[in-house]
Order: structure tokens, then C-alpha cells, then sequence
């Protein structure tokens, strides 16, 4: 007969027995889990691969990295072409002038000698011989690097055809031959840096060595470039307007602005931003538009469970001017929402005008003042709600300077050049907090009409390099 407390053992034992194997179990199989993840590198970077977008930005390669390339650099084309039609448009505009110019210097030699005061003949304005190269030039089928060329062959004729303007307007002030004061007027033209065309003749299969972002600081450069040549022919074209006695007040706006009103219409295409920001997986189809079912939904709240779109503008704003900015001179100017926001405030602004803080919630993505004036800024004030701290790409747009203020820090500043609306001027990368997220714009008018835009992506990676 066995011991009862043999009896009462052997079960323990067994327990024990099972509970060590089950222990043994499942050490071993941690170990073989860390050990898979530290000698095989896919499942290290499935495990510890980075959250962020720029994890899936940073691996896209091949044949797809090579199409987003592809049409990233045909959006730029169509970008410097319509550029290059700006700076066109602006030397036919100075040519005008220069002819009106010499019209009026003929016409006051002609009247001096019939009143019998002595004048100097004016030579005909062929004399002077031809402004600059030819600029009667295709920009269809151009490569970038073409069109650059294009364009500083346009920007020398500009420059010949303003030094002729000048010399008239001499030559009639002091009474000289045109060929004399045209001799003694300089103009010079600016050099500008040279365009590497080995980068764009780069293979681009990845974001990670260093082609990518050659490509993009080609981009900018020439951007810049073409930029500042714009900017000095509307330097010209106002001093132009300041010698004919127009009244433009020192400042010549080119083109309407404003135009895009959230149907997808607008032409889109930032030209800075780091590699694969989300605007560059959306760089538009073959004309460098978006189409119309390209609908940012409009609200302030940043939340994960209350995502319905790709994209979001924010469309609730208090504003409040105009401000009065008279020439330009007070673009950098403190007005009193830049020191503190109180939106029970009342403040004198451009021509006496007692300004409140305006509650404005819009259908369309620009969004304009209530009055919008020539010569004026305005501020405009809101909350963004995150359900979490986040980080998150915004896009700022404006017609025409603008600056951007999140949590109190200064995260955008456009160019001063004024420039017609597009919603994706720049992109930057945002870091929200949990809760509400002050942010307070400047706009500033230089003439025509006016507005701004901020529109926040709210993609993932996979959702934004999708077939």
C-alpha cells in the first residue's frame, strides 16, 4: 500500500515539472524573437521602423521614386513657363513705355522749333539699335535648364529696353541727342549662377543619396533666380510709371490673384520644402492642375478618429484692419494684434477706421478680408485643436507678403515681392501640442484684390505614394 504523502507529492511534482517546461518554453522563444530581430534587418525595421511619413518617404525606390520625379519636374516646367510669359508680359509693358516715352521727347522737339527755341533733333529710336536678343523665343518642349536661358535672355532685352527709356527720358530733361544720352546711361544687368545640367540628367531611383535634394536645390535655384528677375522688371516697369506721372503708389502689382476658390482650379507647386514632402506626391496631372474632385474639407481640428480627407484649410478666423501700409513702408511694422491677441479690442486703422476683430467662417479655401483695401495688412486669428501632440505639413498661400505664428513661434515668412495666391507657397513641417494651438497670420495687400490660405495634410505615407 503506497504512502498517502507519496500521493500528495507526485502531483506536485508533476505542476512543477510542467511549469518549468512551459517557462523554458517560453524563454526560449523570447530569445529567438530578440535574436530574430537583432541578426535580420526587415524584421528590425517592420519592428522599430520609424512612424513618421518620412519613414515611407525616405524607402520609396525604383520605378516609382523615377515617376514622382518625373512629375514633379514636369509641374517646375510648367511653373518657369509661366514665369518666363510674367517677365514677357512685363518687357512688352516696358517697351510701351519707352515708346510713349520717346513719342512725348519727339513731339517737345518738334513744338520747340516751331516756337523757334533751339532743341536737339531727335534721332529716330532705331538709332539706338536693338534693346537686347531676340526674345521671340518657344518655351514649348524646353527642358528646365532651357528655360532658364530663356528666361535671362528676356531679362537682357529688359534691361536694354529700360536703358533706352532712361537715355530718352535724359535726353529730353536736358535737351541732349538721344545717341549722347544714351552713351552716358548705364544699366546693369545682374549676373546669375549657372544651372548643373548633370542633375537633371541624374538617375533618381531613391530619396536617400543625395540626388534627390541636388535635383531640388536646382529647382530652387533656378525658381529664385527667375524670381529676382520678375522682381526687377517690376522695379522697372514702376519707375517706368513714376517718369509717364502715372499714379501707381511705388508699387506695380502684376496679375489678378486670388483666383482659386477651392474647386481645384489653382495651379499648385511649391518649389522648396525638404525631400518628399507631401506636395511632391501630389504635383499635379500633365497640365500641372489639380482636377475638381480635389476638395480640401474645411475645419481646425487635428484628430485621428475624425479624419474624413487627404487635406483640410482651416475656414474659421477672427480678422481684423486694414492697417494702414502706405508704399509698403509698414510690411514689417508691430500692429497691436502682433503684440497681444484681445479680441474685445477696438483699434484705429487706415483712414481712421475703428477696427474690431471679425468673425469670418468660409466656404473657399482663399480666404479674403471683409474689406479689402490697397496699401493695408491685416491679421487674422484662430485655434487648431490636437487631440495629441503631433507633428503635422502645412501649407501656406497669400496675396501677397504673409507671415505665420504657431504656440507664439514665427514658422512661415513669404517673399516681399508681391506674388498672385497659390495655396502651396511654401510648406512646413508644424509641431502641434495637445489641446488648443494658438496660430495668428499677417497679410499684407500691395494692391488688387487679396486673401490667404493654410491647409494641413492629413495623409500617411501609404495613402500618399498609392498607385
Amino acid at each position: 500500500m503506497r504512502d498517502v504523502s507519496e500521493e500528495r507529492v507526485a502531483p506536485e511534482v508533476r505542476g512543477a515539472g510542467w511549469g518549468l517546461f512551459w517557462w523554458g518554453l517560453a524563454a526560449f522563444v523570447h530569445t529567438a524573437a530578440v535574436g530574430a530581430i537583432i541578426y535580420l534587418t526587415p524584421l528590425r525595421e517592420w519592428v522599430f521602423g520609424r512612424s513618421e511619413p518620412e519613414a515611407g518617404f525616405a524607402a520609396l525606390e525604383g520605378s516609382r521614386m523615377r515617376r514622382i520625379v518625373e512629375a514633379l519636374l514636369e509641374v517646375h516646367t510648367k511653373r518657369v513657363q509661366e514665369k518666363i510669359a510674367t517677365q514677357k508680359q512685363l518687357l512688352a509693358e516696358i517697351a510701351q513705355a519707352r515708346d510713349q516715352r520717346y513719342d512725348r521727347y519727339a513731339a517737345q522737339a518738334r513744338r520747340a522749333v516751331r516756337e523757334g527755341e533751339p532743341a536737339a533733333t531727335p534721332a529716330a529710336l532705331a538709332s539706338l539699335g536693338p534693346a537686347g536678343p531676340d526674345t521671340d523665343l518657344a518655351v514649348a518642349g524646353k527642358d528646365l535648364v532651357d528655360l532658364y536661358e530663356v528666361a535671362r535672355t528676356i531679362e537682357r532685352t529688359t534691361f536694354g529696353t529700360y536703358r533706352q527709356m532712361r537715355a530718352i527720358e535724359l535726353a529730353r530733361i536736358q535737351n541732349l541727342p538721344l545717341a549722347e544720352a544714351f552713351d552716358v546711361t548705364n544699366v546693369a544687368v545682374p549676373t546669375h549662377p549657372e544651372v548643373d545640367r548633370g542633375v537633371f540628367a541624374a538617375d533618381v531611383a531613391n530619396a536617400t543619396d543625395g540626388r534627390l535634394q541636388a535635383l531640388k536645390d536646382e529647382l530652387s535655384k533656378i525658381h529664385a533666380e527667375i524670381g529676382s528677375m520678375i522682381a526687377a522688371a517690376m522695379r522697372m516697369l514702376d519707375t517706368a510709371h513714376g517718369l509717364m506721372g502715372a499714379d501707381v503708389g511705388g508699387i506695380s502689382v502684376i496679375g489678378s490673384g486670388g483666383v482659386f476658390e477651392g474647386s481645384g482650379s489653382g495651379r499648385w507647386g511649391s518649389d522648396v520644402g525638404p525631400s518628399l514632402a507631401p506636395h511632391e506626391f501630389y504635383p499635379g496631372n500633365r497640365d500641372g492642375d489639380f482636377g475638381p474632385d480635389f476638395r480640401p474639407v474645411p475645419g481646425r481640428k487635428l484628430m485621428d478618429d475624425g479624419r474624413t480627407a487627404e487635406w483640410m484649410y482651416i475656414d474659421t478666423w477672427y480678422i481684423i484692419g486694414p492697417f494702414p501700409n502706405p508704399n509698403r513702408e509698414y510690411m514689417d511694422k508691430k500692429f497691436p494684434p502682433e503684440s497681444v491677441v484681445d479680441l474685445d479690442a477696438t483699434y484705429i486703422g487706415k483712414d481712421g477706421r475703428r477696427l474690431r476683430w471679425q468673425f469670418m467662417q468660409s466656404s473657399s479655401l482663399m480666404i479674403a478680408p471683409h474689406l479689402a483695401t490697397n496699401y493695408a495688412v491685416w491679421y487674422a486669428y484662430t485655434e487648431i485643436y490636437a487631440d495629441k501632440p503631433q507633428d503635422r505639413w502645412a501649407a501656406f498661400g497669400s496675396d501677397d507678403y504673409s507671415k505665420v505664428w504657431l504656440n507664439g513661434e514665427l514658422v512661415w515668412t513669404s517673399g516681399k515681392t508681391p506674388h498672385k495666391w497659390i495655396p502651396d507657397r511654401g510648406f512646413r513641417k508644424l509641431r502641434f501640442r495637445q489641446g488648443h494651438n494658438p496660430l495668428l497670420l499677417k497679410l499684407e495687400n500691395a494692391g488688387g484684390t487679396t486673401g490667404f490660405s493654410v491647409v494641413f495634410y492629413l495623409g500617411s505615407a501609404e495613402i500618399a505614394t498609392k498607385e
